[in-house]
């Protein structure tokens, strides 16, 4: 039986619905932002998908996510979720697994938790997202909860600044550090660290 890997894209959030409308109306675009892009989750599922069953939901309006709306879609996915279950997050999606399960008790085991560059939004929340992803610093029910925590996240980042990874290193001491010079946000291609790492822990 295959075992199962859920990954949760990232996103935008902004406080109001004007706010919304004036970032659609000023954002600069290219031609390649109407286009499908190809990003280290395709090639991941490409790579990883003939030995794990892989679930990648698109999650509700990824321009202006609301988490109260992202954990209403997250957990129609559960009952279809088994024990040792690995959950990644990339950029707020990372942000919303750590919210969730800082909250919540999720029903299933979790082998692997992987965070990828992202956000903290905690006390001293510095980012004008309002408290929408704000989450109560509850790190405890997240360790108590996945068996192992991978964290990613590129000094050049450009996005989520390096010191977010640090405050989350201060308080998932336990967890395993993956640090890069040249990733910026982790808009690539190819993940291959992550699949050596996934690989290695299910051998």
């Amino acid at each position: 039986m295959k075992k199962q890997i859920v990954i949760i894209h990232g996103g935008n959030v902004l406080n109001k619905k004007d706010d919304f409308l004036a970032y659609l109306k000023k954002r600069k675009v290219v031609k390649e932002d109407f286009k499908t892009k190809k990003s280290w989750k395709d090639n991941f599922e490409t790579k990883m998908e003939s030995k794990f069953e892989i679930f990648a939901p698109k999650m509700p309006n990824k321009e202006n996510a609301k988490y109260t709306e992202w954990k209403i879609w997250f957990e129609k996915l559960v009952p279809f979720l088994k024990n040792d279950v690995t959950l990644i997050g990339h950029s707020l999606g990372g942000l919303f697994l750590v919210k969730y399960l800082s909250e919540s008790l999720f029903p299933k085991k979790i082998k692997m938790l992987v965070i990828v560059s992202a956000p903290y939004i905690g006390e001293g929340n510095k980012y004008n997202i309002g408290k929408d992803y704000a989450f109560n610093d509850n790190f405890k029910k997240i360790t108590g909860q996945a068996k192992k925590i991978y964290l990613f996240h590129s000094t050049d980042d450009k996005v989520v600044p390096f010191s977010d990874f640090e405050i989350y290193k201060a308080n998932l001491p336990n967890a395993s550090f993956n640090t890069f010079k040249n990733k910026g946000h982790f808009s690539v291609d190819k993940f291959p660290e992550l699949i050596k790492v996934v690989k290695i822990l299910y051998s």
